[in-house]
C-alpha cells in the first residue's frame, strides 16, 4: 500500500510539474507576442508576477485537489462494486435511501430560495427607522 502510495503522489506531482512547465511556455509565448505598448501599462515584473503565481495556484491544483478528487471517485465505485457483488439487494435499497436523501435536500434548498427574497425585504423594512 506504500509504495502505490507513493508512485500515486508522485505521478501525480510529475504530471502537475509538467502541466505547469506548458502553460508558463505558453503565457511567455504570449507574452512576448504583445505590441510593447502592453509592457508600459503594468509595473515591472508585473507578468513575472502572475505568471508565477497563477502556475503555482494550478499546480497545486492538479497534485492535489484532483488526486484526491479522482481517489475519492474512484473508492466510491469500488465499493459499490464491492456491495453489489457481496449483497445486491441491501445495496439497491442502500441506493434508493441515498436519491430520497438527495431529494429531501433538493426541497429543502429549493423552499429557502422561494422565502429567501421576502426575508429580505422584511428586514429592508424592519430595519428602517419608523418616522
Amino acid at each position: 500500500m506504500f509504495v502505490l502510495s507513493c508512485t500515486y503522489n508522485t505521478l501525480s506531482t510529475y504530471a502537475s510539474y509538467r502541466i505547469t512547465r506548458n502553460i508558463r511556455q505558453q503565457h511567455l509565448k504570449a507574452a512576448l507576442s504583445q505590441d510593447i505598448a502592453f509592457f508600459d501599462m503594468g509595473s515591472s515584473g508585473s507578468i513575472a508576477t502572475h505568471a508565477i503565481s497563477n502556475s503555482r495556484l494550478i499546480q497545486g491544483g492538479i497534485s492535489e485537489k484532483f488526486g484526491l478528487t479522482f481517489q475519492g471517485i474512484s473508492c466510491f465505485i469500488i465499493a459499490l462494486i464491492i456491495a453489489f457483488v457481496t449483497q445486491w439487494k441491501l445495496t439497491l435499497i442502500g441506493l434508493q435511501g441515498r436519491q430520497c436523501g438527495e431529494l429531501h435536500i433538493f426541497g429543502l434548498r429549493s423552499f429557502s430560495r422561494l422565502f429567501e427574497r421576502p426575508r429580505e425585504i422584511g428586514t429592508t423594512v424592519l430595519s428602517q427607522e419608523m418616522p
